[in-house]
């Protein structure tokens, strides 16, 4: 049976909420982490690790100041660094230890599921509106509303399905449940013997994760961020209970916010602040597989995708054929 994980699509931090509540003589640290994910035999074309022919310059001496810094350069980073140049923060210093987007961002499944948990469900909606302004604009981030199958395996797990659309419904979300006949004649490709039914969303899409990381690098900035690629961050030095500054490769640098994207590393770079920080992430090895063409298939992101909470695994078409993980 087809199977898929629930890997997360590029999301939307609220740090600009923290920020703006914040008063002028405090600072904050915002944590985001990320799993690790495992790819065998994949090529990266080297025109999506460098940012140079996208608008984006790596600059070289580092300031010696700078109102706020961010570790790290992917999805989240980028994120944060676009929303705060966009409400008019333009002094904004971004460190990466290797390259722009060159981490797990362009990993991501690239599915945007809104069958979740309130909090979590009004992140990623927050991240299709942002995603569907941006593609109006003119920027192609293979954003596609596709829909998206979530399995039960079990009359257990049917149960939870029917929990979890009974708190969605009432949030407006489209959902309805379905057998195997229905589930096959959306699916063609599943196996549907061992299935007691599923959830069908319409309203999901998918979207491309790396081509969203270099459009919100390039809107950054243009809006005024810098970014310092091949500048690792050796410590966070902080005074009278705040944060000071950043002790880097490349130099020192004073700030009066320091944003932690460091993903996988982020609680590595908490133990090594002043005072240390405990992040309470661990990264997690987890592994995607991609099909070789598949004839017969339906143009791509022509099928819903699948969520499979049983075998903790996720399918979605990708190019002519099928990315698998878990």
């Amino acid at each position: 049976m087809l199977s898929l994980s629930q890997h997360r699509a590029p999301q939307i931090p609220s740090v600009l909420n923290i920020l703006a509540k914040k008063k002028k003589s405090y600072n904050v640290i915002f944590i985001v982490h990320k799993t690790l994910h495992s790819w065998k035999n994949v090529k990266i074309p080297l025109s999506q690790c460098s940012l140079a022919s996208r608008g984006v310059s790596s600059e070289q001496k580092l300031p010696s100041h700078a109102r706020v810094v961010i570790c790290g350069a992917g999805v989240v980073a980028n994120s944060v660094a676009y929303h705060l140049v966009q409400n008019g923060l333009k002094d904004v210093v971004i460190l990466e230890q290797g390259s722009i987007c060159g981490g797990t961002s362009h990993f991501g499944s690239g599915t945007l599921g809104l069958f979740k948990p309130l909090a979590e469900k009004n992140i990623i909606s927050n991240s299709v509106h942002l995603y569907q302004k941006l593609q109006e604009q003119g920027h192609n981030l293979g954003l596609k509303q596709v829909g998206s199958l979530n399995l039960a395996q079990t009359q257990d797990r049917m149960i939870f399905l029917k929990r979890r659309m009974s708190c969605q419904v009432a949030t407006g979300l489209q959902c309805e449940l379905l057998g195997p006949n229905e589930l096959k004649r959306l699916h063609p490709y599943l196996h549907t013997d061992d299935l007691v039914g599923a959830a069908w969303v319409p309203g999901d899409a998918v979207c491309n994760p790396m081509a969203i990381c270099h459009t919100l690098a390039t809107l950054a900035t243009q809006g005024g961020a810098r970014y310092f690629e091949n500048c690792t961050v050796e410590k966070v030095q902080a005074k009278n209970g705040r944060v000071s500054g950043v002790e880097t490769s490349l130099g020192n640098i004073y700030c009066e916010t320091f944003v932690n994207c460091a993903g996988m590393w982020a609680r590595d770079l908490g133990l090594r602040s002043t005072p240390k920080v405990r992040v309470p992430a661990y990264p997690v090895q987890h592994f995607i597989v991609m099909t070789e063409p598949l004839a017969g298939l339906p143009p791509p992101d022509s099928l819903p995708y699948i969520r499979d909470y049983d075998s903790n695994t996720f399918i979605r078409q990708y190019n002519s054929g099928f990315m698998i993980g878990g």
